[in-house]
């Protein structure tokens, strides 16, 4: 029997369940921590290396790779867990900035900790060549391959792999429901780059053009001028002045819409009049009628030659209700779009700089059974193919079985890989003899986390402008002529009506005259603040400047951490909540902070309006009842909700863990609804 290693004494006083991962980690060369979000899965990390670098007498060449909004977080961390930091650089910036900096650390004495994102071992080749030629020692990867496409929904971007049947999501008429999901696998692929994002498809992913309507990922150029979902809807409303032009984008667009062969221009114009409103919400930040495009950065296209089982690429596909088509990144894509590859560029790079180190840790909060591809690729990377193998094939024809296998004759065949019965035990155990598992409410001596709800009455003008908007949304989902985007749609709309303002249909924003809600907020800011820092969560821009000008107007400083505000900005407002004793409140979109952010500073969570998330609600909450929460003697909530309204059907959708917008339509169908 081999003698176990002792941990040295703690830089800082760990929890239990935090010692038992540093002690099982180090007796071997790779460990994975499964750690729920806000258990302390850095600092444990942390502390693993500290025993590394004591039992090397020196900190050895590592590398750590993560999210771009959680880099300054390890680097600060390092600070709290250890003597560390002054060994640690962030390299974040432009290529060049980073090639640079990365160089420059080196020159004098290589045995350096860097933090930076994935993209610098995959989009930035020269700094990718560089790293490589340095052969980190450690290489940890943080949330790796948490990257998923990114789909527009209501709620905000979400990875393609979470949408579901029912879901909601942005296309060419507004608002449309998740009919199915398909998954494929396919050779050849198109790796794109617009609007800051990098974008993986097949080589038939077809892209609306500004000039050429839809054409396939791979007949792409670079430059070329990629239609913005919002233009889109407009183009089908038939708001555009330039006639050739919105002729021949109306057409490509019109041409999809299911059923169209049996409707005539007048009845499509009296579906999209009911969609406008939606159009209106989403794109009333853009001015003038000229058609709006994101310009296609850079195009590789990868297309097969010798054809090998193990090139496969996996895609996803999303069927969606009424037009075939749904927004990534703002562009308009239609069906079969990819989400993650066993053999991705990340991938692939990852595996490289994996076999070459000597010690490897993955860190994630959600565990690694949401894929198969997921398992393999991690534990490839981790245990380099030890326990999975290092086939992608052999592993999926081992573990997994085409359900779709009698129809590989028909012209419409896609393989369907379901697990076969009985691998959950033996993939368990081969996972969790290398991992650790932290569930929060399991392993930390949290403070106790309180629920209340303040009740908020309507003025008499916003009970006549819900009631008007209610009977309008109940006579609507009654009716045979139902569309589940408007119907949604509708529900935002009395949200709005609750929290304070409403929208006409000249997208003007009216605030009514009195505001219970803000009355509200305000009386709980004043027996609040003097004694405790607070979060005050809302999903509307109309609510963020209403509540910076009562915040002003009572002469408390606040910060903010909204959408469209950069990684330094962001990080100024978490540090001024933490540090700076006059800053009493911070205003936070759900969707913005909702994730990477550590706000333990504040033991109340205000919700003055809130989204149709059930995850976004989660992860909102978790930012102050976390790890570090234990400095408070309690961590409240407070709902701010109107009784008899949409409010109520949120909350109870939200405390149940049902699908808030499923629950709204269900519930409304049945008069329940005020």
């Amino acid at each position: 029997m081999e003698k176990q290693i002792t941990p040295i004494p703690e830089h800082k006083p760990l929890w239990d369940h935090q010692r038992e991962a540093v002690k099982k980690a180090i007796q071997g060369d790779y460990y994975a921590l499964f750690f729920q979000m806000g258990a302390g899965k850095t600092g444990t990390a942390i502390e693993i290396l500290r025993n590394i670098y004591w039992r090397h007498r020196r900190v050895l060449r590592t590398l750590i790779l993560c999210p771009p909004v959680v880099i300054t977080n390890w680097y600060r961390e390092f600070g709290v867990f250890s003597k560390c930091q002054p060994h640690v650089r962030t390299l974040a910036g432009t290529g060049a900035k980073r090639l640079k900096y990365f160089e420059q650390a080196i020159a004098d004495d290589p045995n350096k900790i860097f933090v930076t994102n994935y993209e610098s071992i995959t989009t930035v080749k020269k700094l990718a060549q560089a790293i490589g030629l340095w052969r980190p020692e450690v290489l940890i990867l943080d949330e790796c391959f948490d990257g998923s496409t990114l789909v527009d929904t209501p709620q905000g971007r979400r990875p393609i792999s979470d949408i579901r049947v029912g879901d909601y999501v942005y296309n060419a008429l507004g608002i449309s429901q998740v009919k199915s999901t398909i998954v494929r696998t396919k050779h050849g692929k198109v790796v794109l780059e617009y609007g800051g994002e990098k974008i993986v498809c097949s080589l038939n992913h077809p892209f609306l053009t500004e000039t050429r309507g839809w054409v396939e990922a791979q007949y792409l150029y670079k430059g070329e001028k990629l239609v913005k979902t919002t233009s889109s809807m407009r183009i089908l409303q038939r708001e555009y002045c330039t006639q050739e032009r919105k002729s021949f984008l109306f057409k490509e667009l019109f041409r999809e819409i299911h059923g169209s062969a049996e409707k005539n221009i007048s009845e499509i114009d009296r579906c999209f009049s009911e969609t406008k409103q939606v159009t209106r919400m989403a794109t009333r930040q853009e001015e003038g009628r000229k058609i709006e495009t994101i310009r296609l950065d850079s195009i590789e296209v990868y297309k097969p030659r010798n054809i090998k089982p193990e090139d496969e690429n996996t895609f996803y596909d999303l069927t969606i209700e009424g037009h075939p088509s749904f927004s990534v990144n703002g562009a308009l894509v239609h069906n079969s779009h990819r989400c993650k590859t066993h053999n991705s560029r990340r991938t692939k790079a990852a595996i490289k700089l994996a076999d070459a180190a000597s010690y490897r840790f993955l860190l994630t909060g959600t565990p690694i059974l949401n894929g198969h591809q997921d398992i393999w690729s991690q534990f490839r990377i981790l245990d380099g193919g030890k326990a999975f193998g290092e086939s992608f094939y052999k592993f999926k024809l081992r573990y997994f079985f085409d359900k779709n296998e009698g129809f590989k004759h028909k012209n419409n065949y896609f393989p369907n890989w379901q697990p076969r019965s009985g691998i959950e035990r033996e993939f368990n155990k081969k996972i969790y003899q290398v991992a650790t598992r932290v569930l929060k409410k399991d392993c930390l001596d949290l403070p106790p986390f309180v629920r209340t709800t303040i009740p908020v009455e309507l003025t008499p003008a916003q009970k006549s402008a819900y009631k008007q908007m209610y009977d309008n949304f109940i006579a609507y989902i009654e009716g045979k002529a139902c569309i589940a985007q408007i119907a949604v749609t509708k529900a935002l709309r009395l949200q709005q009506i609750v929290t304070g303002f409403y929208v006409d249909d000249q997208e003007q924003i009216h605030e009514f005259d009195q505001a219970p809600r803000l009355q509200a907020l305000k009386e709980l800011l004043e027996d609040i603040t003097p004694g405790a820092k607070v979060i005050v969560w809302a999903c509307f821009k109309q609510n963020y400047k209403s509540i910076r000008g009562l915040l002003d107007d009572m002469g408390i400083e606040y910060c903010w951490i909204t959408g469209g505000m950069n990684d330094k900005d962001r990080q100024k407002s978490v540090d001024r909540i933490k540090y700076d004793k006059r800053c009493r409140v911070i205003l936070c979109n759900q969707q913005a902070a909702g994730e990477g952010v550590n706000l333990t500073s504040c033991s109340y969570a205000i919700y003055y309006s809130r989204n149709f998330s059930l995850g976004a609600d989660e992860q909102s909450e978790a930012r102050c009842y976390r790890g570090g929460s234990e400095i408070h003697n309690k961590v409240t909530r407070i709902d701010l909700v109107t009784p008899g309204t949409i409010d109520e059907q949120v909350i109870d959708a939200l405390r149940t863990k049902k699908k808030v917008s499923e629950h709204i339509l269900q519930v409304s169908r049945k008069k329940l609804l005020a």
